[in-house]
């Protein structure tokens, strides 16, 4: 349950902060957006946009405006971070795609740009888990409960998509 859990904040994490870099570099005409704020005409509901997200997210918990606030302050606070992060692993990307396959260093370059990926994600994953703590702490042990239940529903769903989606 609580890998659920993790999965649930991580992906509110995540697009909290991708979601926005993407608004950002479209000018609306297209990419599923419309020209007027709020409004979504792509697939799904606003999938991606944190405060679509953090709004869902109030609407099954039934999560009350203080709850709704201190989760909207940790995510506004997290975003620096998770762009900092994902600007260095888009630079460490392209460091490794403009490597020389004949340079005789290709090797040992690949090698540190790899090392450093994996310190990216390591620190991804930290940032994820603290951001998935401190919201776990403004939960009520039903409010969690019940984002595990449906975390664990939703779950079930991407791993068996066709099967019956009634339960």
């Amino acid at each position: 349950m609580k890998k659920l859990y993790s999965t649930m904040i991580a992906t509110l994490a995540v697009f909290a902060v991708s979601g926005n870099a993407l608004a950002q570099a479209h000018d609306g005409a297209g990419h599923g957006r419309s020209e007027r704020p709020g409004e979504h005409r792509g697939p799904g509901r606003g999938f991606g946009e944190p405060a679509m997200m953090i709004e869902r997210m109030a609407e099954h918990l039934e999560l009350d405006e203080k709850q709704r606030q201190s989760i909207t302050n940790i995510v506004e606070a997290s975003k620096p971070e998770f762009a900092a992060l994902r600007d260095a692993a888009r630079d460490n990307r392209e460091a490794i795609k403009a490597l020389d396959v004949g340079d005789p260093a290709y090797g040992s370059e690949l090698q540190n740009l790899s090392v450093r990926s994996g310190e990216l994600a390591a620190e991804l994953t930290l940032l994820t888990g603290r951001l998935r703590g401190e919201i776990a702490a403004i939960l009520s042990d039903e409010q969690r409960q019940l984002l595990e239940e449906r975390m664990s529903r939703s779950g079930e769903k991407r791993r068996h998509p066709g099967r019956d989606r009634a339960r």
